[in-house]
């Protein structure tokens, strides 16, 4: 399964997907230390195999569950909804949350398909005039 890994902290977010097609893929998902104001670039060793993803630890970093705030020492199987959060080794913490992605894939292809059929919704349009005080002093306010 295609797999969306939100990254943030308070400082930046940031977006990956990492797609089923990659199977038996060994990647490194580079966080990148000027973007999230940590002290080095964190490359997070990912893992799939038959659709499935899991983060590996690793001596830069370590791994825990954001609910039980349990140690993920073996790593961990990303599925749908999972919080964790990574602990640099200089302390510093970095959040995740996981949606796998085809699912919003669809919800959006079943969006458009939708208004393609007319089905429902909504177009807007707008446009904005710039006048100036002196159009609306000599031109406008004298005709109302």
């Amino acid at each position: 399964m295609s797999v969306r890994i939100s990254i943030y902290n308070k400082k930046a977010y940031r977006e990956y997907t990492l797609y089923s097609k990659l199977n038996h893929a060994d990647l490194s998902l580079v966080i990148d230390a000027d973007l999230f104001w940590i002290e080095e670039d964190i490359r997070l060793k990912v893992e799939t195999a038959d659709g499935m993803w899991l983060i590996h630890p690793d001596e830069m970093y370590q791994l825990y569950y954001q609910d039980t705030g349990a140690y993920a020492g073996q790593g961990i199987l990303l599925d749908d909804g999972l919080e964790f959060y990574i602990k640099t080794r200089e302390g510093e913490e970095l959040y995740r949350h996981v949606q796998v992605a085809h699912k919003q894939f669809r919800i959006a292809e079943e969006s458009l398909q939708s208004v393609k059929e007319m089905k429902s919704g909504v177009i807007s349009v707008g446009f904005s005039i710039g006048i100036t005080d002196q159009v609306m002093r000599e031109d406008i306010l004298p005709a109302l």
